[in-house]
């Protein structure tokens, strides 16, 4: 834990606390207070120790100022910990870093429990406006890209206070070592490698991975970080044994992003808090949605383009084999490079020594002393005008979007080798004796489910190819009574749904490919909802366009009942 001195700061230019309860991101944040101390001002890491014991629950439930006297932090010149409130009185920040959105709401109270008007800025690694950050009140943001930026102010934050700069990354993921020599000192220069970030993976979710490991048709290397959690390394073991995957694992090391750049992908939770370090050295991840947050933050970034998404876990297997194609990877790759910010720290330093400058126009509220035409003048006293009539703001509103040798490393292996020096099994083999890979009724419920998401995934292409063949006849009608407008509006149609059905369609393969690899498995061999009219236009226009169509139907159809009359009479 970072200590913080005891008294308020003389420099001028000013104070910052940096508040972090994650671990894994304070090297990061560490990098960040050195930046803002070489620009010459006072600043702090503070690492937020949660409530202790049964406490948390109750001063959870007792509301922000009992969570907040139940956290704990070091100061100097103090013995021991001390709870947070006390230190803040006594230090006088003037500008409080949210790194988490968990204690926004907290810190919403904390001047009038302290009499410090500290400026609150959250600092966010995540590409997503998380509902939390707005729970409190904090004056302004840092974020990581500008369409972060643009759901930040959709959800009402000032754009002026909205900065794009970061993530803050650990300073040795910009100086990552080169990709090919790191492989051949691990003994992975011919390999596929796989890094899976075990620690952010729950272990019912590892054991699931652990077994799609083993249905890859590529041959390929697994390394598991477990980062020195026990429990985790013990699943890991437990199943790599049972589903018979030759693979190893790892604890903590000093010097993470070397093993993340000898790796060919990086699997990993969608909200693991080392994505910004994997994406900084280029190596591509591929995402699995373990919760809500985790899939938000999964979709965003395979928005982006940044990111692999594992849909479904059940069907990582067949995912695995698309994702680690040749091609894609090496695009995905560059990709990255391409993108990144080379110094995403600086940027961050120079986003909160803007906030501290600007600290006390921050503090002001943003509504307008001047009252409007036809408006009364606000009353007099502690009150603060919000809220604007028309279509006025009090916030600005987004515009629209414009179009060493191997034997030196600390990997253990997971199988029952011995433990110790890095010994990387072999590419994965065909077993000489084919024995079942997965248990009977595990491999019925897992087979269920995949029957279960082919059957909707089937439902959804029947509904779609009825409305091609739909409007394909549409389209011929259009052509026939030589109506261009109603062509064209046809065409259109026509491809919205043909595009819609072309992921479908691969999602389907996917689904079947992974039924046999599972079929296999367990026999010891080798081997939302669309809308009824989601390409049609709505309104005015569209009761327009159906009225024509069905009109042009109506004659066609009598056109032909009438010449069946006179076939049948002779005529």
């Amino acid at each position: 834990m970072t200590q913080v001195s005891g008294e308020a700061s003389s420099s001028e230019a000013g104070r910052v606390w940096i508040l972090s309860d994650q671990r894994g991101r304070e090297a990061a944040y560490e990098a960040v207070v050195a930046g803002l101390q070489e620009r010459g001002v006072d600043a702090e890491l503070v690492s937020i120790t949660e409530v202790i014991g049964t406490a948390a629950r109750e001063a959870l439930a007792g509301g922000a100022e009992r969570l907040l006297r139940g956290l704990r932090v070091a100061t100097r010149g103090h013995a021991g910990e001390e709870d947070f409130i006390g230190a803040l009185r006594r230090a006088r920040p003037d500008v409080l870093v949210l790194t988490s959105p968990r204690f926004a709401r907290a810190l919403s109270v904390i001047e009038s429990l302290t009499g410090v008007g500290s400026v609150q800025v959250g600092l966010t690694h995540q590409p997503v406006a998380a509902p939390g950050w707005f729970t409190g009140s904090l004056h302004g943001f840092v974020v990581p890209d500008q369409r972060t930026a643009d759901a930040f102010v959709a959800e009402g934050a000032v754009a002026e206070r909205v900065h794009v700069a970061g993530p803050a990354v650990r300073p040795a993921s910009l100086q990552a070592p080169e990709r090919d020599n790191v492989r051949a000192e691990l003994g992975l220069a011919e390999a596929l490698v796989v890094l899976v970030r075990a620690e952010a993976l729950d272990h019912a979710t590892l054991e699931k991975i652990v077994f799609q490991c083993t249905l890859m048709d590529r041959p390929a290397r697994v390394l598991f970080h477990h980062n020195g959690d026990g429990g985790v390394a013990a699943t890991l073991r437990r199943a790599a044994d049972h589903y018979g995957l030759p693979a190893s694992m790892f604890g903590h090391v000093p010097d993470l992003e070397k093993y993340v750049a000898a790796a060919d992908l990086v699997l990993a939770a969608g909200d693991d808090p080392y994505l910004p370090e994997a994406l900084a050295v280029g190596t591509p991840p591929l995402l699995v949605s373990v919760g809500e947050d985790a899939g938000v933050q999964a979709e965003a970034l395979h928005a982006r383009g940044l990111a692999g998404k594992v849909h479904d876990v059940l069907r990582l297997g067949s995912e695995l084999d698309r994702f680690t194609e040749p091609e894609r990877l090496r695009e995905l790759r560059e990709r990255l490079l391409e993108t990144r910010d080379e110094d995403p720290n600086r940027a961050v330093v120079d986003a909160l020594v803007e906030a501290l400058q600007e600290r006390e126009a921050w503090r002001r509220p943003l509504s307008s002393a001047e009252p409007e035409g036809g408006e009364s003048a606000p009353v007099a006293g502690p009150f603060e005008s919000i809220g604007r009539s028309g279509d006025q703001a009090s916030y600005a509103r987004p515009e629209a979007p414009a179009g060493g040798p191997a034997a030196a490393g600390p990997v253990e292996e997971a199988g029952p080798a011995e433990k110790g020096a890095l010994v990387v099994p072999p590419p994965r083999r065909e077993p000489v004796e084919a024995r079942p890979t997965i248990g009977a009724a595990e491999a019925r419920e897992q087979l269920a489910q995949l029957i279960l998401s082919e059957r909707d995934c089937e439902r959804r292409l029947e509904e779609l190819e009825k409305h091609q063949e739909r409007w394909r006849g549409r389209l011929e009608l259009a052509r026939e009574w030589n109506e261009r407008d109603l062509e064209s509006e046809a065409e259109t149609i026509l491809r919205g749904y043909q595009s819609e059905a072309a992921p479908l369609v691969q999602e389907l393969a996917d689904i079947r490919r992974q039924k046999e690899k599972l079929k296999n498995a367990a026999r010891g061999t080798t081997s939302s909802a669309g809308s009824e009219e989601s390409g049609a236009p709505t309104g005015e226009r569209a009761n327009r366009l159906e009225e024509r169509f069905q009109k042009m139907e109506v004659d066609r159809d009598l056109k032909g009942l009438k010449d069946r009359i006179k076939r049948e009479l002779g005529e």
